[in-house]
């Protein structure tokens, strides 16, 4: 499902993406395609700057 794509979420969920075929990014947001993703709680302003440029789109 992930394989090529980009992911990314707190470090302990890092290998476990990795190893289903994810492309690591050290970013606090960002989207690709229809996703976007977020690392921690303390990137939800970015989070949610992100989602809310994908929504307006």
């Amino acid at each position: 499902m992930y394989k090529g794509k980009q992911a990314t979420g707190s470090t302990g969920i890092k290998d476990d993406m990795e190893n289903a075929g994810a492309v690591w990014v050290d970013a606090p947001a960002f989207r690709e395609e229809n996703r976007v993703w977020g690392r921690v709680v303390e990137d939800i302003p970015d989070y949610c700057r992100e989602l809310v440029k994908a929504l307006s789109e």
